[in-house]
């Protein structure tokens, strides 16, 4: 599992094919411990954590993995056509992979970035935060860059056979202990807190989760218990400062380019 963060998809992974071993990747090295816990939590002894880079999987050798998965990586690499060479690499012939990215055009722009961008373009209006840079993250990079685009040519380019890609749309969660708690993790977790901090300080991080949230909850967000939200996640340890028992804004409509391929 390349990129998988505190432990996602890798934790499902490995609970729904108990006789495989999962290893979970990711560039954060404090995501080692996050998953590690969580696996604890799960009881689960078929999963290991590593430090590493999607676009240098060195660490391991070449044709020693059965399958991969690598859920919103892609557009945050910042070489593609290495990133996917790396996992080709890694993989055995005929392995399955499995990927996600965000989707497009706007109307398909997951919910939670449509209401942090609506929350962005007023502050830039204001003249508080500076226009976008030509360096800032882009999550939709990659929307509908598969199979044909940017992506599929990558993956194709690095050896990958049948690759497709179909939309898929799903609930999010975010934990939070009120709606701009959990729009402030959100932001927390993304390239936009530098930004944020840069432009205005920690009171200007504040007033971007308040118009975040406020936007979420005009368009049909709804702040619930997490246990009735996902009960697989309500009992797992949370960020820090999450309230028992822990509360989420749940975004009912985030569309993804579900993306499939082979190495060859």
């Amino acid at each position: 599992d390349v990129g998988g963060s505190g432990g996602e998809p890798s934790l499902t992974v490995a609970r729904a094919l108990p006789d495989v071993h999962v290893t979970s990747t990711d560039l954060a090295p404090e995501n080692k411990a996050i998953g590690e816990t969580r696996a604890r939590h799960y009881g689960l002894a078929n999963v290991g954590f590593r430090t590493a880079d999607a676009c240098d999987l060195s660490a391991f050798e070449s044709d020693s993995f059965d399958a991969a998965t690598a859920l919103y990586v892609f557009m945050f690499v910042p070489d593609l056509e290495q990133s996917a060479r790396e996992l080709h690499r890694v993989l055995k012939s005929g392995a399955p992979f499995v990927g996600t990215v965000w989707q497009g055009p706007p109307d398909k722009v997951p919910d939670i970035f449509k209401c942090w961008g609506a929350a962005a373009a007023q502050l830039r209006e204001e003249g508080v935060l500076p226009p976008p840079q030509p360096t800032d993250a882009n999550p939709m990079v990659l929307a509908e860059q598969c199979p044909d685009g940017a992506l599929g040519d990558a993956l194709r380019g690095a050896g990958f056979a049948d690759v497709a890609a179909e939309e898929f749309t799903y609930a999010l969660h975010i934990p939070g202990n009120d709606p701009q708690h959990a729009c402030r993790k959100f932001i927390e977790g993304t390239p936009f807190l530098g930004t944020l901090l840069d432009a205005g300080g920690e009171a200007l991080v504040e007033r971007a989760a308040q118009m975040t949230a406020d936007r979420a909850l005009a368009n049909g967000s709804e702040h619930v218990l997490l246990e009735d939200a996902d009960p697989e996640w309500a009992g797992v340890d949370l960020a820090d400062g999450i309230e028992a028992p822990p509360r989420a804004l749940s975004f009912p409509a985030n569309t993804c380019l579900w993306v499939t391929a082979q190495a060859t």
